[in-house]
């Protein structure tokens, strides 16, 4: 592996957090969204958290024990609102996602907003991808789309909640291409918005398509030049293509907009191969 290959595998760990990364589009398999609906209705809410506490050590199992208790204690919405956040908190610290995703979810019922459903939607989706356990998977992949249902109920203009949608089906084996037909109805109802081309940009490179994210990331930072991860992986693009002139470019860009130093660092290191 070459010092460049090491540096953008190592940037991208860095700018992607947090972001979809998704595996190639499967293919479509009739019975598997019915498979998925049945395995996801054998697994409850009480299921999820038992056998997470089934797996954490005894004093993170005294953790939670003690901010159970805070939240029996509190008297006052808000006071259980905020212990609810703290328990979700700590199961995601320990990447126990489906069921931190439980407690945002008890968030979104009792102060529903589209960013705490959206929280939810995110937590659930985290827990469907990293699980193990098939039938949890399911049922986090079930409630991701649920979430994010509620979350573009409440805020239908609000085009991240539906991109979000659109990429747990996306993600899904049965539907993979209605999640693609989201973001395209999307590309073209909201031509202004740069999270849809950058997503868009992003499924090209999945499937291989260079030339077709290229258009999709160039638009994406034409429509928001400080885009720094959609200005990243058309820089990076750019360099698989062999452009190293155009991807230089963009690899400058990218310094100049960066604001964490890892970040910059990375960049440098990068550029030093040009």
């Amino acid at each position: 592996m070459t010092k460049l290959q090491t540096s953008l595998i190592a940037l991208c760990g860095i700018l992607l957090v947090g972001l979809y990364l998704l595996p190639n589009i499967p293919k479509a398999d009739q019975g598997i969204g019915e498979k998925r609906a049945l395995e996801a209705s054998t697994i409850n809410a009480s299921k999820i958290v038992a056998k997470a506490k089934t797996q954490i050590n005894p004093e993170q199992h005294s953790k939670i024990d003690e901010l159970d208790a805070v939240f029996q204690a509190a008297k006052e919405p808000t006071q259980q609102i905020e212990a609810l956040k703290r328990i979700s908190s700590t199961w995601n610290s320990w990447k126990q996602y489906p069921a931190g995703a439980v407690y945002a979810e008890r968030v979104a019922v009792e102060a529903p907003s589209d960013s705490a459903w959206s929280i939810a939607g995110s937590t659930y989706f985290s827990g469907f991808q990293m699980g193990q356990d098939t039938a949890i998977k399911n049922y986090c992949w079930s409630k991701a789309i649920e979430s994010f249902e509620n979350a573009v109920s409440l805020s239908p203009q609000n085009t991240s909640h539906r991109i979000n949608l659109a990429l747990c089906y996306v993600e899904s084996a049965s539907e993979p291409m209605k999640g693609i037909m989201m973001l395209r109805d999307l590309s073209e109802k909201y031509p202004e918005d740069s999270k849809v081309f950058y997503t868009l940009g992003r499924l090209s490179l999945r499937t291989g398509q260079m030339e077709k994210a290229v258009e999709r990331l160039t638009r994406a930072v034409t429509l928001e030049p400080d885009h720094l991860n959609a200005r990243y992986l058309l820089a990076q693009t750019y360099a698989e293509m062999g452009d190293k002139e155009k991807a230089k470019l963009n690899f400058q860009a990218c310094l100049e907009i960066a604001k964490d130093p890892n970040v910059k660092k990375e960049i440098e290191n990068i550029l030093t191969n040009f």
